[in-house]
């Protein structure tokens, strides 16, 4: 029986966290905007979704600040615009650098696998043309000829439906 492939999981990458808050379980929240979607799919996010992003997360608590003060549900913190376009701006160059490197090595192994498939092709190819250069070429007759003299060859026959027998 057939494996079933596994689904890979669609990982999500964090451009910037532009705010955080105080959850109902006196927890932060992250609003987290998305990389490569719009504003529109901006999302609060629990602290366990962002728990990956330890350097944005320090960057964005030493920006806005760090105490251990006790805050009420709700209270909410925001980051200024300044650093939001230094976090997306970092993003872009790590990212986008990351991206074009992984791009670059998905063609080049495409490109090493069509190299591969073209030189076993190859070998497949000469091999064939080896067994077929071990003939003697004086018994070899061309095609034109042995079809021409096969259809002088035939007999035209008569078959009678209503006797089976054949006749010439």
């Amino acid at each position: 029986m057939p494996r079933k492939k596994k689904e890979e999981e669609e990982v999500y990458h964090v451009e910037v966290i532009t705010q955080a808050r105080i959850n109902e379980d006196l927890e932060w929240e992250y609003y987290v905007k998305w990389g490569g979607y719009d504003s529109d799919a901006n999302s609060w996010e629990p602290q366990e979704n962002v728990q990956g992003c330890d350097r944005l997360l320090k960057s964005f608590w030493t920006h806005i600040g760090h105490d251990d003060k006790d805050y009420p549900i709700g209270y909410q913190v925001a980051a200024k615009d300044f650093w939001i376009q230094k976090e997306k701006k970092y993003f872009s160059e790590t990212f986008a650098g990351e991206k074009l490197r992984r791009d670059e090595s998905e063609k080049e192994a495409k490109r090493k696998t069509k190299e591969k498939q073209k030189s076993a092709k190859g070998k497949s190819v000469k091999q064939r043309k080896s067994v077929s250069d071990d003939s003697d070429a004086s018994s070899d007759v061309p095609l034109s000829r042995m079809v021409g003299s096969l259809s002088q060859k035939r007999k035209k026959f008569v078959v009678d439906t209503r006797n089976p027998t054949v006749r010439p």
